[in-house]
Formats: structure tokens, sequence, C-alpha cells
């Protein structure tokens, strides 16, 4: 019997398909993460997220809207380590523009996982329509990577936890 670790499963899939097999649920330091990303950008709405094939599903939060949407972001607009409202316009289809109408800001830094976009943090705001400033930028840019060290970790002691599983079983 032999056990898979993380990057054997990275070799022959995409950080996204590995992720999205694990399964990752909720975290509350991801919960703290946003809750400092709502305080640093003064902003009242932090969703964490990783993105499925056509979903968006949060794994930390702070005062969260949804839980689960479609995904509405693709290409290489996700190569981007920030993307503003003007941005997620540009990409929305016609059933998004109600969910984008509403927001007066918006502002997501990119979750990168073995060099691929998997998520982001995104900030956003119903009420407020002034932009970040460099500095809260860069803070979401610096909190976008410790949640993919966060990320990361988790999916490593997962299959961790599902090898010692397979291994008791066998």
């Amino acid at each position: 019997m032999t056990s898979i670790t993380l990057d054997d499963m990275l070799a022959v899939a995409t950080p996204q398909d590995v992720l999205e097999k694990i399964e990752l649920t909720n975290s509350p330091v991801l919960d703290k993460l946003a809750r400092s990303c709502a305080k640093v950008t003064k902003r009242p709405h932090v969703n964490i997220v990783l993105y499925s094939a056509d979903e968006v599903y949060t794994i930390g939060s702070y005062n969260p809207v949804c839980m689960r949407m479609k995904r509405t972001l693709y290409g290489p607009i996700l190569q981007k380590p920030i993307i503003e409202l003007s941005d997620f316009v540009l990409q929305s289809t016609h059933s998004d523009t109600q969910t984008i109408a509403q927001m007066k800001s918006f502002t997501m830094a990119t979750i990168n996982v073995a060099g691929e976009t998997v998520g982001g943090i995104s900030v956003h705001d119903y009420q407020e329509c002034s932009t970040l400033t460099e500095s809260q930028k860069d803070f979401l840019i610096q909190a976008a990577q410790l949640a993919a060290c966060v990320i990361e970790t988790k999916a490593r002691l997962k299959t961790t936890l599902m090898n010692a599983f397979s291994l008791s079983n066998f």
C-alpha cells in the first residue's frame, strides 16, 4: 500500500482539481484573516473563496453575503494580483448584472497555489464606493499569500489523514 502526498496529486492534476477533490471546508484561521482584512480595508463584507469548475465557495469570511455562488471570473484576469470592480464588470455576464449593480466597491486579491489561481480574498461594500489605498491593496495581497499557505497546509494535513485512514483499513 503506497501513500499519496499533496505533491504527488499536484504532479498529475491542477491545483484547483486537487483542492476540489480534497474538499476543504471553513477554517477559523481564515475567518480571523477575513476579519483582519475587514478592519484594514474598512469594508463590511469579506469572503475568502476557492474556485471549482463552475462555482465559488467560501472557506473563510467576515460578515458574508453568500457562501456559494456561480463562478464569474475566468481566464487571464485571474493572473492579476488585484482585481477591481471595473475588471469584474468586464468579465460579467447578463445573469451577474444584478449582483454587480448592487456593489459599490469590490476588490479581490488572488490566491495562488502551485502557480495557479485557485481563489481569492474579496472585500466589497454595498454602501461606500471609495477605492482602496495602495497600502490596503498591499495588505490584501499579503493576506492572500498567507491564505495560500493556510490552504496548502490544510491540504497537506488532509492528504496525510486520508493516507492514515486508508492504511488503517488495509
